[in-house]
Parts: structure tokens; C-alpha cells; sequence
């Protein structure tokens, strides 16, 4: 079925899920699929400068080396960033500087590991700060972090030009897309199911054949903060200085630093 998300989206939400009550479920099957010694509380620092990029050097379509360069040069004046593709590092207790993970991942075909889906889930529950990039969203293939996203990529069409709209609504901008311009764009078009959620605010849209979809949302899950940006494919992509201000703030805000 369709429902309506944040301030204006509309998604679709598989038939399964129509029965479930919207809110914080998600939240509540994620912390219940936690191991005991991974979801018991615990103090974080919030207000680290540490930033992992957490991606795939062999990938294809988007490998670690050229996604570090961009977001190296972008987000090194806000964090110390570092880039791995040691999913294994998940698995470990974060550094207490640490509030980011910028996920550019590419696991359509190899999920994480229940321990490692577990770490992420618990870093971000205990207010560390996740920013899905583009195909960062592939994670959410491990059915734990399709409930920390809050949805999963539905369809995956080939690259067009594309025109991407700021979501304004009643309580007004989101920080993440405060002061972002209209913009336009070659990017990937992609689809999302979404899991019901009261939480869930979608705050940039894209338009394509006349029909506006979700392209970034953002949510709270237990202490931390979660944003998922659909563009951000390529090179050219990533230059655009719209999108540059988006990545950036949305990180900020991801975070907690605004």
C-alpha cells in the first residue's frame, strides 16, 4: 500500500507490515533482535570529531578509493575521517571520539553478519551518527538494518538526469536541508519500501515523470541519529554543490553537532 512519510513523501509499505502499529516498532524489533551484551545502555561521547567511511575498495560501481577522495576533501574540515572496508571493525567497541559513519557500501549481494548488523545497530542506538550514502542504503539488505533505516532500496533503475527538491512543511526545514537550493542532477533513481514510522521525516524529494519520490529522510533511533540520501552516484554527482551542502549537513546533524 501507499502512505504517506514525513512532510509530503509518499512510499510504498509492503502489505505485511500494513498490520503493524507505526511509531517506534521498528525501534523496539531492532533492540529485541540484540544480543543481551549488545543492547544494553551505554555511555557515548556525542561530540567527537571521528568519522568512519565505511565502504568497499573491490566494488565496481562505487569503490572506497574515489568515494574517499570526495568525502575526504569534503567532510575534513568538520571531522577527522577515516575510510575502512573492514566490516569486521563493527564488531568492536567505536573509539569514544567516533559520532559518524558514512556508509557508501555496496552489499546487494553480501549482507553483513549478524554481529556486524548487531554493531552498527548498537553504535547508532547508543547516539553515534549514520549517514547512508547512495548505496551506504545496500545494508539495509541484513533485515536488522532495513528496521535502523527504516526502509530498503525497491528498485534500482539506471542513471537520468533528475531534479531534486528540498521538503518543506509545518514545523519548517529540516537542518539537514536548511538554506539547500533546488538542484538537478545525473543520478540513480532509486525506490524504497519503507517500514511504518512516526519518527521518519522526509526532508528532499525527486521528480521524475511528474511524480515526486522520497530521495533523503532522517530519523532518531534510541540516542542516535540516522539519515539515508539517495544521490550521490558518481563523480559528477558529487561535485554538485547542492549535494555537497546536503552530505555535509546532514553528517553535522547525523552527528548531533547541529
Amino acid at each position: 500500500m501507499v502512505i504517506q512519510v514525513g512532510r509530503g513523501g509518499m512510499a510504498h509499505v509492503p502489505d505485511a507490515e500494513a498490520a503493524a502499529v507505526p511509531g517506534l516498532v521498528a525501534e523496539r524489533m531492532m533492540r529485541e533482535a540484540l544480543p543481551y551484551e549488545l543492547s544494553r545502555p551505554a555511555t557515548r561521547k556525542l561530540a567527537g570529531l571521528g568519522a568512519l567511511l565505511l565502504g568497499d575498495r573491490e566494488a565496481q560501481s562505487h569503490p572506497l578509493a574515489s568515494m574517499q577522495e570526495a568525502l575526504g576533501r569534503l567532510l575534513g574540515e568538520d571531522f577527522d575521517v577515516q575510510a575502512s572496508d573492514s566490516y569486521g571493525l563493527l564488531e568492536e567497541e567505536m573509539p569514544a571520539d567516533q559520532s559518524l559513519i558514512v556508509a557508501c557500501s555496496d552489499r546487494w549481494e553480501r549482507p553483513l553478519s549478524d554481529r556486524q548488523a548487531a554493531g552498527l545497530a548498537r553504535f547508532v542506538e547508543r547516539g553515534g551518527g549514520l549517514v547512508l550514502l547512495h548505496c551506504g542504503i545496500s545494508l539495509a539488505c541484513h533485515p536488522l538494518l532495513e528496521h535502523l533505516a527504516g526502509a530498503r532500496c525497491e528498485e534500482h533503475p539506471e542513471g537520468c538526469r533528475l531534479s531534486f527538491e528540498p521538503v518543506v512543511g509545518k514545523a519548517g526545514v529540516h537542518p539537514a536541508v536548511q538554506d539547500l537550493q533546488p538542484f538537478e542532477l545525473t543520478d540513480e533513481p532509486y525506490r524504497y519500501a519503507f517500514r511504518p514510522s512516526m519518527d521518519r521525516e522526509v526532508i528532499l524529494e525527486y521528480v521524475l515523470g511528474g511524480e515526486r519520490r522520497p530521495a533523503a529522510w532522517a530519523h532518531r533511533a534510541g540516542r542516535g541519529r540516522v539519515v539515508a540520501l539517495m544521490p550521490g552516484h558518481g563523480g559528477s554527482s558529487l561535485r554538485h554543490p547542492q549535494l555537497q551542502r546536503l552530505i555535509r549537513r546532514s553528517s553535522l546533524w547525523a552527528a548531533g553537532r547541529i
